[in-house]
């Protein structure tokens, strides 16, 4: 019942994301931008949403120490995360 812009930017990100999952039920994939913004608490929400309705989810962030992190460098993947997916 509160307006759209009076919520902090992590629960903006939770409301686009179930709106475009209900908008898309074929949607299996959402791309989030700003996810730096996102605290523990908005994270463990979003993962839940995500695993609730099958969805994967990618958020841009500037977190590395995340055990599913891409980081890319220069356009590419890091030499060692590259190095440690072709074991």
């Amino acid at each position: 019942g509160q307006p759209l812009d009076q919520a902090s930017q992590a629960e903006k990100i939770r409301v686009s994301v179930a709106i475009a999952a209900a908008m898309s039920p074929k949607l299996k994939v959402a791309i989030i931008k700003d996810g730096s913004l996102l605290d523990k608490k908005s994270w463990a929400l979003l993962e839940q949403f995500a695993i609730e309705h099958d969805l994967q989810v990618f958020v841009e962030t500037v977190d590395s120490t995340r055990p599913t992190a891409i980081v890319i460098e220069d356009g590419s993947i890091r030499q060692e995360q590259a190095l440690e997916a072709a074991e």
